[in-house]
């Protein structure tokens, strides 16, 4: 009996192929995955943003007090009516806000799902929960998050305070 070419299996151009749309299926795959993430990491900015304005907000309305002890000064070529901490600036703002929530229960932030800069060799950034359990809540930390497109650089949140209208908006870093 004679045996034909399919006795012997799949010849080289027939596996090739199979292994470039593989790989072609792969790599749209992976760049779908990535933009993904991308954009997970920078809704969590915008939600983390959010919680921090009502933060202040339901401290304001509960202390009947903001949380920082004095203003920045305020810079001539800006508006005279807003004050603005920023970069590790931020800290003195959530620092009471924080020490509130670890050490009384008041619930006016999560402490978990907050980031610190890089306090540690070992990590890049720190949750603040980590932090206040290694240091306790006392002093200052400040707050800010990993750029989305570079994980390697951390990037702090910018708390305008408006004298005229007393009320505050958190910004990420610009």
């Amino acid at each position: 009996m004679k045996q034909t070419r399919r006795d012997f299996g799949f010849t080289l151009v027939e596996l090739m192929m199979v292994i470039v749309v593989i790989a072609l299926v792969a790599s749209l795959a992976t760049g779908a995955a990535m933009h993904s993430i991308k954009q997970g990491r920078k809704k969590r900015i915008e939600v983390t943003r959010y919680a921090l304005q009502s933060a202040l907000t339901n401290y304001r309305a509960r202390e009947n007090r903001w949380p920082w002890t004095s203003l920045p000064t305020v810079d001539v070529n800006d508006d005279a009516n807003l004050r603005y901490f920023e970069g590790k600036d931020n800290g003195k703002v959530f620092g009471d806000l924080i020490q509130k929530t670890a050490q009384e229960g008041v619930p006016y932030l999560d402490l978990a799902s907050l980031q610190t800069d890089r306090i540690a060799k070992k990590a890049k950034s720190r949750s603040i929960r980590d932090y206040v359990a290694e240091n306790g809540a006392s002093g200052t930390i400040p707050i800010g998050y990993v750029d989305p497109d570079n994980s390697s650089k951390f990037h702090y949140f910018r708390v305008v305070y408006n004298i005229t209208t007393d009320s505050v908006s958190v910004e990420e870093e610009k």
